[in-house]
């Protein structure tokens, strides 16, 4: 009997070990590929990036007494002063790498795409004729495939119109006082760029009064600060767009979206300090507009620029415990991100009871720059350019 148990013990321990080397030897050397894991034909892919770099920074929000804050600002865009009626409230917050999130422009109003330079190499982007004539058909093509692969229409028009080239000056850097020969090339171009810096503010670029005075603009004569008239397919006695397709958009309801276009302009190194981050647009509160009357429970506030001869509106914030802050780290020369900053068929841009909740599309996408540089040893600053494009469905 006791032999008979013996026997018995050590065929179990055999079976247990045959069993375990066939379950072995079926294990591929690599994880399976999951359909979850199937990339946005469009989409950055995360092998490039495999590990997720997270960042903490001062977010410059306002105060929620804020209401409506002023600035002025001269015709090559330039702020002549610092804002008025307004409280600032700053926030130490995460910023989280969404190079392993599924982050689309529909929904969360921000989205990366790679976009190869390879065939641009040559353009000066301190040049505004060269980036009008040979970079800004290539951000009207990125757009308009970006907007298709997600879902929507195919628009009808798309319209690249401005851009704004920034450089983080040596002065405010920490003490580098390395020689920017980029910036230097400026003062010998035929179309000079004027170089900005970062904007370090929490904001959102148009509004639902400034949005649709923005498109109507671009259907009007030139003005002297309109980049797009270095375009020489148009005439500067006309409009970028019809007269006609705005007013349908304007009052019959016809959609129309503004984009931008962000982009690392240093070949060599990718953006590490003063990166831009967004909102996912998913976690703004913003069902309700801003008021002149007194604070009421939303996110937004307005800030109203004023022109020599207008003037605009942009979006200032308060800070929400909800907001969930995100960057792509160490965007190269060839790859884009997409940032939506106004779309007619957003939910508050519709004015439903549930602002973009409601129909699940995004009105805008508020964003900052950031100082990371306490989270990276690096020391070259960022150059950026982003182009702003209309698009009319």
């Amino acid at each position: 009997s006791n032999w008979n148990s013996f026997m018995l013990h050590n065929l179990i321990l055999l079976l247990q070990s045959s069993v375990c080397c066939l379950a072995l030897a079926s294990t591929p050397p690599f994880p399976p590929f999951h359909k979850h894991n199937q990339q946005h034909p469009n989409r950055m892919s995360a092998d490039t990036h495999p590990t997720p770099s997270s960042a903490k920074a001062v977010m410059h929000y306002v105060d929620s007494s804020t209401i409506v804050a002023n600035v002025g600002r001269d015709k090559t865009g330039t702020d002549d002063g610092s804002m008025r009626d307004v409280v600032w409230k700053d926030h130490v917050l995460p910023i989280q790498d969404a190079r392993h999130r599924d982050m689309n422009l529909r929904v969360n109003g921000v989205e990366l795409v790679p976009s190869s330079m390879q065939d641009r190499v040559g353009i000066d982007f301190l040049d505004t004729r060269d980036v009008v004539e040979n970079y800004y058909p290539a951000c009207e093509a990125l757009v308009r495939k970006c907007l298709v692969s997600q879902g929507d229409d195919d628009p009808a028009i798309v319209r690249a119109f401005d851009h704004n080239v920034r450089i983080m000056d040596s002065s405010s850097n920490g003490g580098n006082q390395e020689k920017d020969e980029t910036k230097d090339k400026a003062a010998s171009t035929k179309v000079s760029t004027k170089v900005q810096q970062p904007v370090m503010i929490v904001h959102g670029d148009y509004t639902a009064i400034s949005a649709p005075r923005r498109l109507q603009m671009l259907a009007e004569k030139p003005k002297a600060n309109d980049t797009w008239q270095h375009k020489t397919t148009e005439s500067p006695s006309q409009g970028l767009l019809d007269d006609q397709v705005v007013k349908e958009a304007i009052e019959k309801g016809r959609r129309f979206a503004f984009v931008n276009v962000w982009r690392n302009i240093d070949p060599m190194r990718p953006v590490e300090d003063f990166p831009l981050a967004c909102i996912d647009a998913t976690t703004v509160n913003r069902s309700e507009a801003s008021s002149a009357e007194g604070p009421v429970d939303h996110d937004l506030r307005t800030l109203q620029i004023h022109y020599t001869d207008r003037i605009g509106e942009n979006y200032l914030v308060v800070h929400n415990p909800q907001h969930t802050w995100v960057y792509f780290d160490s965007m190269t020369i060839d790859e884009a991100m997409l940032i939506k900053q106004w779309d007619s068929d957003g939910g508050f841009a519709k004015g439903l009871p549930g602002g973009d909740h409601e129909n699940e599309i995004c009105t805008f996408c508020l964003h900052s720059a950031f100082d990371r540089r306490e989270e990276s040893d690096s020391e070259k600053m960022r150059k950026s350019i982003e182009v702003r494009c209309v698009v009319i469905y």
